[in-house]
């Protein structure tokens, strides 16, 4: 859990730095999606204007007093509102929170929950009341490859970047690889591709390229690397561009990238599923959802519906997208919910789902 902290410091010393939220993982999102509303979802932008903390701040106490009246609207007890958003309330005037974060947040409350984490993918700031979390600007964040490698190209050298979660480091290349140039610049090229052979060998460790539209397209005439991503980066990694900002830049290539292969599953699976298996009905759906029958679920970022669900003890807490609950029952039964832009859906439907029976 992330805590609140409120260390006390002498006058003489600098204030105190918030350490940035850990990063949500695929796993601590699985066993928050099962967790009992009513559900307090607040996302947070990153900070590109250099506002600070007390912009995020005032957004977390304006959050408040939204969800104070949205729970009371929907009947939640006066107590149970109280002790779901004292943490909050702490959050929003604690010195310490968020300073000036260049990463999006997320900040999952419910009762006995109170998480805050980092996020790769930028998201836009918003609150979000339901009889469960909102997942579907998170559900990114499942598929982050657990490392990954910006290459940086010009006739001259190569550099090479690290990539792990919110860090990213310059490295030497693995020993054999020139990191100077020669005469021929494609012969050169292969040489790097080949040694770095000996370093990316891992499952799915992308390589995203950086470098001028020459050098990428001499790179990529020569490499037989499997995991090269498509999409490439303008200028000069770790060198025209400041890393945070390269690793940024790299994450949303990589939700392309994921986008992309997804898009292709998805139709690819259409071929081969018996029309038993399938259902693009938002109302069979849900159901299948609630019952584990969900193996794969597509939404079309743009579908919304917003309703009210009751199931067994789930209750929707009022009004909520019923396409996030859906999102919601396939994770938490173990199988796999993605949104897609609206032109990778097929005929642009809002939903497709495979069945397990």
């Amino acid at each position: 859990m992330a805590a609140i902290h409120s260390p006390a410091h002498s006058p003489a010393q600098a204030p105190a730095q918030a350490p940035v939220p850990e990063l949500l993982k695929p796993t601590t999102l699985r066993e928050l999606v099962g967790w009992p509303g009513p559900c307090i979802t607040v996302l947070l932008s990153p900070d590109h204007n250099g506002e600070g903390s007390g912009a995020r701040r005032a957004y977390v106490k304006s959050s408040v007093l939204a969800a104070e009246q949205q729970l009371a609207q929907r009947g939640c007890p006066k107590t149970a509102r109280a002790n779901l958003l004292a943490p909050l309330e702490q959050l929003a005037v604690d010195p310490l929170f968020a300073g000036c974060s260049a990463w999006s947040e997320v900040i999952f409350a419910s009762p006995g929950v109170f998480r805050q984490f980092s996020l790769t993918q930028p998201v836009k700031a918003r609150l979000i009341a339901g009889g469960s979390f909102s997942v579907r600007q998170l559900v990114a964040e499942l598929e982050r490859p657990r490392v990954f490698y910006v290459l940086s190209l010009s006739k001259s050298q190569v550099a090479l970047m690290r990539c792990a979660g919110l860090h990213s480091e310059m490295i030497k290349p693995p020993a054999g690889v020139p990191d100077r140039g020669a005469e021929n610049q494609s012969e050169f090229y292969r040489l790097v591709d080949r040694g770095l052979q000996q370093l990316l060998h891992e499952p799915w460790t992308p390589l995203i390229l950086a470098g001028g539209a020459e050098d990428l397209a001499v790179y990529r005439a020569g490499s037989v690397y499997r995991d090269l991503i498509p999409e490439s980066m303008a200028g000069s990694a770790g060198k025209a561009l400041e890393q945070t900002e390269t690793l940024q830049q790299a994450y949303c290539i990589l939700r392309a990238d994921h986008h992309r292969r997804e898009a292709a599953a998805l139709l690819a699976a259409k071929e081969r599923t018996a029309p038993g298996r399938l259902s693009t009905d938002a109302d069979t759906i849900l159901h299948a959802a609630f019952e584990g029958r969900v193996s794969q679920l597509y939404v079309n970022e743009r579908a919304e519906r917003i309703d009210m669900f009751e199931r067994g003890s789930y209750q929707s807490w009022g009004s909520e997208d019923l396409y996030n609950l859906a999102a919601v029952q396939t994770i938490l039964h173990h199988g796999k919910a993605c949104f897609l832009p609206a032109n990778l859906m097929p005929n642009r439907e809002m939903a497709a789902a495979f069945m397990r029976f």
